[in-house]
């Protein structure tokens, strides 16, 4: 599948002069043959050390092999897969793991190896190419990490990559959860993208049309192409590969997650927080696409409930509700207050929200349905509730109150808090 490097690249009607940093992106069969000539191309040079896991070895050894042929010292750095995950410890031991003479990396394998690979990257100067083993995350063109530092979820300053190869024999033969993971994440960018729109509308802040279509009609093409996609259909796949490194791309030329990261990943990062849960078992993407059913469903009843009517008395808000916070998130209080200050929540005009409600309103009702979303989730083999993934019904109400004060980032969802009635029941 073609992917056109240059879509976004430049001066935009929105106003942003949009740049990016990879070079190349390739999605095809066989993809992986062409290490070699993509090293030449972008004159990357000698040294390459290729990163992997033990799941993603097989992977990192063809590619060795490839280079190998034409260049000298390509060297692997295997971390083990048990207990792995993209936090200070995989950081420490990937890094004492490269030599000094390390020329460029390569990430094979998934999130956790690219997120881990990107951040060392930027900290040691140093280019890397991102090959992705499953199309299960989004993050393969990010220039960001999300990691867990010191036990706090936080989203690191990291290296994007200057090409990604992603060989669909490859990434379409992963493990089927992997890629029922990417469709979670795949389809959470429909509440995402609301998100933006919503907050942009409420406070000016910068939103380019042109990049949120493009992601919602890929969002769109991958939908529709959920039953291949069930069957291990490779056009499928590629759809699905092709969607979320869009949603990568689309971050990095806006600088930040977000046009790909909206209230149904604050769900999911505040569950990784382990502050009303225990620990899961659950995929990135899991969670997200069972976060963003939830969130349909709240922003759905927003509408019905007519707390987005715009008739109704001006919107209030009552500041950060320390005390909450404070008994709810326990040793992460205070990275809480911290995230949340300035409170966004400061900076939004009642006047400028209540005259914003007409076109929010359209937002909301141009959203999928979430039981039909979910009914398409289930039939593509995704988990769509909170009990397949480890967690009560119960556990709903905090999930809703206290997932947006995980990142200072307007959604509709923290926006509610404004309105009166204070939305609809959670």
């Amino acid at each position: 599948m073609t992917f056109d490097i240059g879509q976004f690249s430049g001066e935009c009607a929105c106003g942003e002069t949009h740049k990016l940093a990879t070079r190349e992106i390739i999605i095809e069969s066989g993809a992986i043959s062409g290490f070699a000539g993509l090293a030449d191309r972008l004159e990357l040079g000698d040294g390459a050390v290729v990163v992997c896991d033990d799941n993603t070895r097989f992977c990192a050894e063809r590619i060795a092999e490839i280079l190998g042929r034409r260049m000298h010292r390509t060297r692997l750095a295997c971390l083990s897969a048990k207990d792995l995950h993209a936090d200070e410890h995989a950081v420490a031991l990937l890094d004492g793991m490269l030599p000094p003479d390390a020329g460029w990396l390569v990430a094979a394998g998934d999130g956790t190896i690219h997120d881990t690979t990107r951040f060392v990257a930027k900290e040691r100067g140093t280019p890397f190419v991102a090959f992705p083993t499953a199309a299960a995350v989004d993050a393969y063109v990010s220039a960001t990490s999300a990691m867990t530092w010191h036990g706090y979820k936080v989203t690191a300053p990291a290296a994007a990559p200057v090409a990604v190869v992603a060989d669909t024999d490859i990434f379409s033969s992963a493990p089927y959860r992997l890629t029922a993971s990417g469709l979670g994440e795949a389809l959470g960018k429909y509440t995402s993208l609301a998100d933006w729109k919503v907050a942009s509308l409420v406070t000016g802040e910068p939103y380019c049309e042109r990049i949120a279509s493009r992601i919602g009609e890929a969002a769109d093409a991958v939908r529709a192409e959920m039953p291949d996609i069930r069957r291990g259909g490779r056009d499928g796949c590629e759809r699905l590969m092709y969607t979320l490194l869009l949603s990568g791309t689309a971050m990095q030329l806006c600088g930040s997650s977000r046009p790909a990261s909206g209230a149904e990943h604050h769900l999911s990062h505040l569950w990784e927080l382990e502050v009303i849960n225990p620990r899961l078992g659950a995929l990135h993407g899991e969670k997200v696409g069972i976060g963003a059913i939830i969130v349909l469903e709240r922003y759905k009843d927003l509408l019905k409930s007519g707390a987005l009517a715009s008739d109704r008395a001006s919107p209030v808000y009552g500041g950060l509700p320390t005390r909450l916070l404070r008994a709810k998130f326990g040793d992460h209080y205070g990275n809480i207050v911290a995230e949340n200050t300035p409170d966004p929540l400061e900076s939004v005009s009642p006047d400028a929200l209540l005259a914003a409600l007409p076109e929010i309103r359209e937002i909301v009702a141009g959203l999928p349905d979430p039981a039909a979303l979910a009914k398409q989730m289930e039939d593509a083999g995704c988990k769509t509730t909170l009990r397949e993934i480890g967690l009560g019904d119960g556990i709903l109400r905090d999930s809703l109150e206290l997932s947006p004060f995980v990142r200072a980032r307007l959604t509709l969802q923290r926006l509610s808090s404004m309105l009166p009635p204070r939305g609809a029941a959670l």
